[in-house]
């Protein structure tokens, strides 16, 4: 029998092509087909089959690769096992993908609405940016780090570029345990960028003070002194506080339980979530005023014909006995209380000379941080009760704090003295807003 003998496929110069390798005369450029880990077909274009040949300056840079080489990286994937198919995905597209998943009513660490908002960003800025058309497979980790430092020279800020890596860098790594890519571009620190984020700052004691005193004696504030006051002594983020009911106050034994948080989203409207993070789920001590705040809260809570009832944004579970209301008897939410902070911070520098600085809920949360720790609280305390993720790695190799050891700390245990403001509703001088139009 005679032996078959196959036929010998050559390219326009008379050079030999291997297996795979192909000419196409219509477009006038090689091919390479070959079969990615899983058995599937896939196919990689070049206009030049060596390195020895002419670069075409006058196409895309993808196309500027010979065809050999691109054989070699192929082959290198295809030994790591990397799935072509997802790895010609574009950033973009990645993104996309990736922030489905994590908005997916189905993943069990769905992300709170927060963050599922702030994904559209991110996705709007990846579409319209080049960066967001390449293939991910192609990008290497000092291309990632070249077009941040790109940014940050264009004009986008440090708090910007971190947000955009808090995304990009958990994508790739969705992407490397799909084996699309075999490394992730984003793993890098953020030492690379100049920090130009302007952080809001504590404000002193002295100014707290000041406020609160000014507040506690105002005619048109005064209803907002039990409010201020348990901020400026919690800790407590503002959405955590809107998202307080009677049952989680226990005045008795001076705990606060930080259960839920009162949100509100655009066409939702209000809702209530679960905490930040698995941390913001946690029991408060009280400082010493604290309870009566709650207790004077509770008092003038008004009566209401009917509690209103919010449901969160499933409809699946809902709250009601909320401790805070507008004067319109619905519950309060941060932009309330952001506008109530704003007006009497702003009727306090009209009539003194001495101005007080920016304060907001969140500056309150902050002042409570700062004086705690200028005062001494120990640092795995101080993580405990603001509910923070961590702190430093030594405060995360600790599991748990009980509440007693909170309370021991926070109660003014041996020579302890963490109360920085006593709590105080008689007013000794009168405000000078008596003849103040007020309307909230």
């Amino acid at each position: 029998m005679r032996k078959t003998e196959s036929k010998v496929r050559r390219d326009p110069k008379g050079r030999i092509l291997r297996s795979g390798e192909y000419y196409d005369e219509v477009k006038q450029r090689y091919k390479y087909r070959y079969r990615d880990a899983k058995g599937t077909y896939h196919d990689v274009y070049a206009f030049r089959l060596t390195d020895k040949d002419p670069v075409p300056y006058d196409k895309p840079e993808k196309y500027r690769v010979s065809l050999r080489d691109l054989e070699k990286k192929v082959e290198e994937e295809v030994r790591k096992g990397i799935d072509a198919s997802g790895g010609r995905m574009t950033v973009s597209a990645l993104v996309e993908e990736y922030t489905d998943w994590r908005v997916n009513p189905r993943n069990p660490k769905r992300v709170k609405q927060t963050t599922e908002s702030g994904y559209g960003t991110v996705k709007n800025f990846l579409e319209k940016d080049p960066f967001g058309k390449r293939s991910i497979k192609d990008i290497s980790r000092k291309e990632a780090k070249i077009w941040f430092t790109g940014l940050q020279a264009d004009g986008k800020h440090y708090s910007s570029l971190n947000h955009l890596k808090g995304i990009l860098k958990p994508a790739f790594q969705y992407a490397l345990e799909s084996d699309w890519v075999s490394f992730n571009p984003f793993d890098f620190k953020m030492d690379v960028l100049v920090n130009d984020s302007h952080t809001r700052e504590a404000i002193s004691p002295r100014d707290m003070r000041r406020f609160l005193d000014f507040v506690k004696t105002s005619k048109a504030y005064q209803k907002y002194y039990d409010l201020m006051f348990i901020l400026f002594n919690t800790g407590l983020r503002i959405s955590e506080l809107c998202g307080l009911t009677l049952d989680a106050v226990d005045i008795e034994h001076k705990v606060i339980h930080v259960r839920q948080e009162l949100m509100y989203k655009s066409p939702i409207g209000l809702y209530i979530d679960t905490t930040k993070s698995v941390n913001g789920y946690r029991d408060v001590p009280m400082l010493d005023g604290v309870d009566v705040a709650f207790q004077s809260v509770i008092e003038n809570r008004p009566k209401l014909a009917k509690e209103p009832v919010i449901w969160d944004k499933d409809h699946e579970e809902s709250s009601s006995g909320f401790l805070f209301f507008t004067r319109e008897g619905k519950p309060m939410m941060e932009t309330d209380v952001d506008h109530y902070f704003m007006r009497a911070r702003e009727r306090f520098n009209t009539i003194y000379k001495d101005e007080l600085p920016v304060i907001t809920p969140h500056v309150c949360r902050h002042t409570f941080c700062s004086n705690m720790a200028t005062r001494g609280m120990p640092l795995l305390t101080l993580k405990t009760i603001m509910g923070h993720a961590d702190v430093t790695t030594t405060a995360n190799t600790y599991t748990h704090v009980g509440i007693d050891v909170l309370k021991d700390e926070m109660q003014s245990a041996g020579n302890k003295n963490y109360v920085v403001y006593a709590y105080d509703r008689e007013a000794e001088n009168p405000a000078l807003d008596d003849d103040m139009e007020y309307d909230d």
